[in-house]
């Protein structure tokens, strides 16, 4: 049973390195933060933990007397410590009243002790040893029969699987030193789902069948952690894990980018026999993953990875533009995603003709000569260069090269990137914006900039519905809301909150749990909160190529990537909880199944947790 909840427990692999080594680093946060938010949380819905008026306050140490009360009310026996309070007692002289009851059944337990005869230290900091040893305490186990060593708790906490190799580094780093109640969630959380001693089953379920947690309790709780659902339904509790929930893996997307990135491994001068083969092993990596999606980039630069009327071969084929590769590439990967029930979305860059190659156009790109002509359809900047989004010949180069794709091939959806205005310089454009405002315009140029965007995405959308309503149609704009209307020019609060835009929005969420600036929970929300449009779903972009790598603009949160074997399935499970959630997409591809060989088994264990 250890071994079953190892895997399925909602383990966090802990910052390596946390100010609370050093105890004088003080700890202050918000009073709802804490990485173990999502512990307390269930355990709020068993009906196991309060909080204080001021919320949780994971972030808080707490003391010995707070603790004792903790233990209680995890316990589920508050109630009994009330009504028996005028039958139970203790000597110490330092408990104070409200905390009384608490005490007294834990002293007449055997679960607490005091610092001497008469004194409890209710003042006192208490330690993640002390808090753990109560807990095994709770969990039958005495140490003043020898079933375990006060001083060498926590060790024995991890032999019998109530704590992980990082959770014990990180407890014992603390040191004699108080614990903040952000780690007393984590332990009493993992405390549930350890074996009671000698009872054959655990303490979750010894609560459950004394009828200290309700089953509506029971089933609130597994509504938002699928881990108590999966674990209850291996103990026997469920005969099958039918919670009704606000959206299950079935009826989600759940996607893989696969960029031409990814495509340069197994495309560029190879037969179409070639790469026949390595896209089918690509696809069913994806679909042994449980995936049922593709989201494959085949115009990356203004090109194709298709013959196309408008745009020319892809250099990514042949390392020449315009250059045939003598077989279709959309072609295969359409056919070989649908042999293995992939549902397949075309990926469109739909500005971007380069970006810091040299890679020359070639002499059929319509780019080339809208560049070359001072109409200024085409701009070069810096050392990229871009389709003009104010000219109305690029809107309808771009309409028709989908409508191409859509015509021509049997996609599932139609996916646009993050890629859309340049710069935030208004210089190269200002012909164009003095044209406007000299024909009756009355836009700032930074709105302007929003309706060229406007206009593309609705004439891109109502396009793709004249022709085939099933097609889906979605961007993936940065995850910073602010940043994609303020640098990029296009306003998702309007797509989102209107008709004939898209059909979902798949926000770059590539941020951790810990990140000082942009949280992922909060960023998860935000966007949530912005859709009004209830025909829009949610999917949630993930950074799958930070796994094992440090974030190093996160602040706090720069490590806590490293070394983790469920990130992905916790913001999965967590972007289940909200309303317009429809989905999520991996970025990308190599990040999972082609990583470097000493992140290979980190990586695994990530793709193996959101199986299930």
């Amino acid at each position: 049973m250890y071994n079953i909840y190892r895997y399925l427990k909602n383990v966090l692999m802990l910052i390596l390195i946390l100010s609370i080594i050093c105890s004088s680093i003080p700890l202050t946060y918000g009073a709802e933060s804490g990485n173990y938010i999502n512990h307390a949380q269930t355990l709020k819905e068993l009906g196991l933990f309060q909080g204080t008026e001021k919320g949780f306050e994971l972030n808080r140490k707490s003391n010995r007397v707070e603790a004792g009360v903790m233990l209680v009310r995890l316990l589920g026996a508050e109630g009994i410590a009330l009504e028996e309070a005028d039958r139970n007692f203790h000597p110490f002289a330092d408990v104070p009243q409200w905390a009384s009851p608490h005490i007294a059944y834990l002293y007449q337990k055997g679960l607490t002790k005091g610092m001497s005869s008469t004194l409890y230290g209710s003042k006192n900091e208490i330690t993640p040893t002390q808090y753990t040893t109560m807990l095994l305490r709770a969990l039958g186990y005495r140490d003043d029969e020898g079933d375990f060593d006060y001083n060498t708790a926590l060790e024995f906490a991890f032999e019998i699987g109530m704590l992980d190799y990082m959770e014990l580094y990180t407890l014992k780093s603390m040191g004699n030193g108080g614990i903040i109640r952000d780690y007393m969630a984590l332990l009493s959380y993992n405390c549930l789902f350890e074996e009671v001693k000698n009872q054959g089953k655990s303490l979750v379920v010894s609560l459950i069948e004394d009828n200290v947690i309700s089953s509506s309790d029971v089933e609130k709780a597994c509504r938002r952690d699928d881990s108590l659902g999966a674990f209850l339904v291996s103990e026997g509790y469920f005969k099958d894990y039918d919670i009704e929930k606000p959206i299950s893996k079935d009826d989600e997307t759940r996607a893989v980018w696969i960029s031409y990135l990814d495509l340069q491994r197994v495309l560029p001068n190879k037969s179409k026999e070639e790469f026949r083969a390595s896209i089918q092993s690509i696809f069913k990596n994806i679909a042994d993953a449980r995936l049922n999606t593709v989201i494959v980039q085949v115009r990356p630069f203004g090109d194709a990875f298709y013959p196309s009327n408008y745009f020319p071969w892809s250099y990514i084929i042949t390392g020449t533009e315009g250059t045939s590769p003598g077989f279709d590439p959309l072609e295969i990967m359409l056919e070989e995603a649908h042999n293995k029930g992939l549902k397949f979305e075309a990926w469109i860059n739909p500005y971007r003709i380069r970006a810091g190659s040299k890679k020359p156009l070639s002499e059929q790109n319509q780019a080339l000569t809208w560049l070359m002509d001072g109409s200024n359809r085409v701009i070069e900047l810096n050392s990229g260069i871009y389709y003009n989004p104010a000219s109305k010949d690029v809107r309808e180069l771009i309409t028709k090269g989908v409508m191409e794709i859509v015509k021509n091939y049997d996609v599932d959806g139609i996916h646009f990137d993050d890629y859309f205005y340049p710069t935030t310089s208004l210089e190269f454009d200002k012909i164009d914006y003095q044209k406007y405002i000299e024909e009756g315009g009355v836009l700032s140029q930074g709105d302007w900039r929003r309706e060229n965007v406007n206009q593309l995405i609705k004439n891109v959308y109502s396009s793709i519905k004249s022709y085939d309503s099933s097609i889906r149609f979605g961007i993936s704009p940065q995850g910073i809301i602010d940043k994609n209307y303020n640098e990029q020019y296009i306003d998702v609060e309007k797509w989102l909150s209107s008709s004939g835009y898209i059909d979902y929005i798949c926000p770059q969420i590539y941020f951790g749990y810990n990140h000082s600036t942009q949280p992922y929970a909060k960023l998860l929300e935000q966007w949530n909160s912005l859709i009004k449009n209830e025909a829009i779903d949610l999917y949630i972009g993930l950074a799958a190529y930070k796994l094992g790598n440090e974030d190093t603009w996160a602040g706090n949160g720069k490590t806590e990537w490293i070394g983790t074997t469920n990130m992905l399935q916790r913001m999965i499970a967590d972007g289940r909880k909200h309303s317009h959630y429809g989905g999520f997409v991996l970025f990308r591809y190599d990040s999972l199944w082609n990583p470097p060989a000493y992140l290979k088994s980190q990586i695994d264990s990530e793709i193996h947790s959101i199986r299930y």
